[in-house]
């Protein structure tokens, strides 16, 4: 440390010194020149003021500027101090000479990117505060450099300068310009929070540097006296100097001001033009001559095959940071998907040179933005190329297209990453860059894909890996990856599971574990805590799918899945649930997080605290929350409210001899008489799906009718209107959602048979739909046929061919609801239904056949 402050300290004094009036500085820069000032001005400030942000970061200004003081030089302290005004002197006039014609002319497109690169790194938000404990004010972009980046966008576009550029000089000043937009969007929405909007926030600057020719500043509409140039600024830029409140102060405020609006158009269209350069072939058609001509000198080279992967991820970065519309950028994304994929296993492609998990990292979560995953590309690339994609045409099909192609070498090539630092004892990245690979992998290919199987793979190493050896300043510690990690992070490990439909015990344990630490609890977010509950609910309800032997057991959504049983898992979650929970009680969650927790505690049969999910229902039927709200989050929540009342007190509920449950088939369906306090918010629930009825998918649909069979709603006016929705949506249902809405309507005496009769015909007359209905649906329709007394003789034989097909799938339950149907409605039933069950089910011999 005291040879660090040394060096800082002898730095600090010579730009002191250099900025110790205006006048000083002006001739300073002058005699440097443009491009010395790039390489021996601008790149050292931006070098050492990295450095003092590292120490600052590492061991806290307070311990820093005492080792110096005590070691090296009483005076640093002061220096810090100063340090700020200081580089907020020597970049303000220096940005003010760079702009000038005869300084701008002799830099090239590396010289501009690399001076719009370096004030990325001076100017960050979230470090420039290393000089504030002292100074009291951080770094801020003013004035003269609003000018110099709309001066080098300008420039940068001009052809000369960008055709002659390296494809790695376009994309820094790329992702430069869209990160110090970013700042300057900050800045300005921090000022207007402000209450006291001092001088300081712009920067009384001259016009012109001492010496310089009127006729060579273009940005500028009049010269300025030397006596003002004489003095631009005060070593303190605190009080507006008295030779500049005159026409320096005027000018300021007109033609330096530019605004970050305008800026941010100007960086748009430089985006436009030089992402061009970079993407397509550096000639078109109606130069074919010069280019033949230039072919032969080797220039021919589209930039985009000379970038590393991290410069791939620069190009998506500030795509999303411009937010350029998407129609603009399906060219540029689709070129950037082939090349990923062209020869990925050849060792000069960036997949294969790259290794950084955190570039891969920052290439996912930009596509995941760029909504990668939905299809639009793998539409576009035949459009714009024909047949010839880049790529295999057999591993395109084989691949489920480009989109998931690319995704899928990503995710090896972050395996391979991660499997090579396994062998030499390292992690190969941070708890955050693994909580952005999988959340944006899930995000764009959900369930179990073929394009994030080896990013799970990978994050089941790191998560299970035994501890490694790190040396500290002492001695050797032992530590997991998982110990690294926060709360947000875990939970986004278990949330990228479950959305994969992926379980895997020591995962579910470890994670589950580690969110039940006494540190993560207490940092814990309300929103976490629901994530986290949704994921570990969803994890263990597919671990209860998957122990079942029946094959269409296994393949049940959502709704008919259910986690059974006091099992070791379910203790786990249960406990889990419990310290979590709490949390839950905030004003801050979302609807999201709050429909999401209802449908956790549902599923997993959670009832301990049964007043956190009252607060989260009344919460949801608000009036606020539900103009937040989607018709996905409010039917989850109505199937949640009507599931849990299943776990009500049971002495409460009246025994019903009919009882058939869609989801279990072995559980009383009566509502307490006591209704709890959930159950009143149903009918806000029920009068938002209805008036977002355009919104709701056949899922949110056949969710929302279930709901209302479960609860048995009285409200004959929400029945008919959630039965027409029902109706008109018919040809968009599959077998199960019809089952679950016929049975739903009948258990509330649903009074229009035509509706149940158009539902059921649907699945009888679709052959499709015929070979997907189970014998659990089956028997669910038969049921509401017998339930409303509609005697449909079509119906019934269709059904019970169904059932009688797949009778080894069948439960004892479903057989007698079928068999009580057809009884009911005065239709005998196949004999063979009969038969075939005592034969395979109860081992009896028939002797005579039915009915005789």
């Amino acid at each position: 440390p005291r040879e660090q402050s040394s060096i800082m300290n002898l730095f600090d004094n010579i730009i002191q010194y250099i900025s110790w009036d205006n006048k000083m500085t002006s001739s300073f820069v002058r005699c440097v020149g443009s491009k010395r000032l790039v390489r021996d001005v601008v790149q050292p400030l931006m070098v050492v003021d990295q450095a003092r942000k590292r120490v600052y970061n590492r061991r806290g200004m307070e311990e820093w500027v005492y080792i110096a003081k005590e070691g090296v030089d009483e005076q640093f302290s002061s220096n810090i101090s100063s340090s700020a005004g200081n580089y907020n002197q020597i970049m303000a006039v220096l940005s003010c000479y760079l702009v000038l014609p005869h300084s701008l002319e002799k830099l090239t497109a590396s010289d501009l990117s690399m001076t719009l690169w370096s004030m990325t790194k001076i100017y960050h938000p979230l470090q420039s505060h290393v000089f504030a404990p002292t100074h009291g004010q951080p770094l801020t972009l003013q004035s003269p450099q609003r000018i110099l980046l709309r001066t080098f966008m300008k420039r940068l576009r001009k052809s000369p300068v960008r055709s002659s550029a390296r494809g790695k000089d376009l994309v820094q000043a790329l992702w430069s310009v869209s990160r110090l937009i970013g700042y300057l969007e900050g800045q300005d929405e921090a000022l207007v929070q402000s209450s006291n909007n001092s001088l300081q926030q712009v920067l009384p600057l001259s016009i012109r540097l001492p010496g310089e020719d009127g006729g060579d500043a273009p940005l500028f509409s009049s010269s300025v006296g030397g006596d003002v140039t004489s003095s631009m600024l005060e070593p303190s830029f605190i009080p507006m100097s008295p030779m500049l409140t005159n026409k320096a102060t005027t000018r300021s405020n007109d033609s330096t001001d530019i605004p970050t609006m305008v800026l941010r158009e100007e960086a748009i269209t430089m985006f436009h033009t030089l992402i061009n350069e970079i993407v397509l072939p550096p000639y078109s058609s109606k130069n074919k001559s010069n280019a033949n001509s230039d072919i032969k000198q080797g220039v021919d080279e589209i930039k985009l095959r000379s970038l590393s992967l991290g410069q791939i991820a620069d190009i998506l970065q500030a795509t999303t940071s411009l937010n350029i519309s998407h129609n603009d950028v399906v060219v540029t994304v689709t070129e950037i998907l082939k090349h990923l994929t062209s020869n990925p296993s050849s060792p000069l492609s960036p997949l294969q040179q790259c290794r950084s998990c955190k570039d891969i990292s920052r290439i996912l979560f930009s596509l995941q933005r760029l909504r990668v995953g939905t299809g639009i590309f793998d539409d576009t690339v035949n459009e714009l190329s024909g047949d010839d994609t880049g790529i295999e045409q057999d591993d395109t099909h084989n691949d489920g297209g480009l989109e998931r192609r690319c995704i899928q070498l990503l995710g090896e090539r972050f395996l391979d990453i991660v499997l090579w630092h396994k062998d030499q004892s390292k992690w190969a990245c941070n708890a955050k860059t693994l909580a952005i690979v999988l959340r944006s992998g899930v995000m764009m290919f959900q369930g179990n894909s073929i394009a994030t199987r080896a990013m799970l793979d990978a994050a089941s190493i790191l998560i299970l890996d035994e501890t490694i050896e790190e040396k500290d300043d002492k001695d050797w510690a032992s530590s997991s990856f998982l110990s690294s990690c926060n709360e947000f992070e875990v939970s986004n490990y278990l949330f990228a599971f479950a959305l994969a439909k992926r379980f895997d015990e020591d995962i579910f344990i470890s994670l589950t574990d580690q969110m039940a630490e006494d540190y993560i609890l207490e940092s814990c977010t309300p929103s976490s805590a629901s994530r986290t509950m949704w994921s570990s609910a969803m994890m263990l309800s597919l671990d209860g799918a998957s122990s079942h032997d029946s094959k269409s057991q296994n393949m049940q959504n959502e709704l008919d899945l259910g986690i059974g049983g006091e099992s070791f898992l379910h203790e786990r979650l249960v406990d889990l649930f419990h310290q979590l929970s709490p949390l839950l009680l905030s004003s801050s969650l979302s609807p999201t997080d709050t429909s999401c927790a209802m449908w956790a505690m549902a599923k997993s049969q959670y009832v301990i605290d049964k007043g956190i999910f009252d607060q989260l229902a009344q919460s949801l039927a608000s009036d606020k929350m539900l103009k937040q709200s989607n018709t996905r989050l409010v039917s989850q929540s109505l199937w949640s409210c009507a599931k849990m009342v299943e776990f009500e007190d049971q002495e409460l509920m009246a025994e019903d001899e009919d009882y058939h449950d869609v989801d279990t088939g072995n559980e009383s369906d009566h509502v307490a008489p006591n209704l709890p306090p959930y159950v009143k918010c149903v009918d806000e629930y029920l009068q938002f799906l209805i008036a977002n009825r355009s919104q709701m998918t056949p899922k949110h649909i056949s969710q929302s009718i279930w709901a209302i069979g479960r609860l048995r709603l009285a409200d004959s006016f929400l029945i008919q209107e959630m039965g027409d929705i029902a109706s008109r949506s018919c040809a968009a249902f599959n077998a199960r959602e019809i089952a679950n809405i016929v049975w739903g309507l009948s258990k509330v005496d649903y009074d229009r048979p035509e509706i149940i009769s158009k539902l059921i015909q649907h699945v009888t007359t679709s052959s499709k739909l015929t070979e997907e209905c189970t014998a659990q649906e089956s028997a669910n329709m038969l049921f509401a046929l017998g339930k409303l007394q509609i005697r449909d003789k079509e119906a019934f034989a269709s059904l019970s061919s169904i059932l009688r097909n797949r009778l080894r799938e069948a439960t004892s339950q479903a057989v007698a609801n079928a068999l009580w149907a057809h009884e009911v409605v005065d239709i005998a039933p196949p004999r063979e239904l009969l038969s075939i069950w005592a034969q395979e089910r109860l081992g009896m011999t028939v002797l005579e056949t039915y009915g005789e």
